[in-house]
């Protein structure tokens, strides 16, 4: 094979390589090694652990046994949330309220 067909199939091999694994299997850059698979990354805390931990700064203590929670809105609307998670720090007037809101007018809520 003349050196000139040969470095054309060097070539078109190399880029045959490229094409299969891209350029997302190296770590760094040219002449360094490849990756030997992709991994996963786990995550360690889920959302709910990360905001109770930072709340844990302000000091918020659980606040059991509330039903359900109702804030009034400046478009005559009504957030609800029945069963909310409450955790409040009173000294500070810090309020947590977690749960799934619904948004009502004040006639959904008055009875009769």
């Amino acid at each position: 094979m003349d050196p000139q067909a040969r470095e054309a199939a060097v070539l078109e091999a190399r880029k045959k390589l490229a094409e299969k694994f891209g350029d997302s299997t190296r770590i760094g850059g040219k002449g360094s090694m490849r990756r030997k698979h992709k991994t996963a990354h786990k995550t360690t805390a889920n959302g709910t652990t990360k905001i109770l931990s930072a709340l844990k700064r302000f000091g918020v203590q659980p606040l059991p046994q509330i039903e359900e929670v109702n804030m009034f809105t400046d478009d005559q609307t009504i957030i609800h949330i029945k069963n909310p998670a409450v955790h409040a720090n009173l000294r500070d007037n810090v309020f947590l309220v977690s749960g799934h809101p619904e948004t009502k007018t004040i006639r959904d809520l008055m009875p009769g």
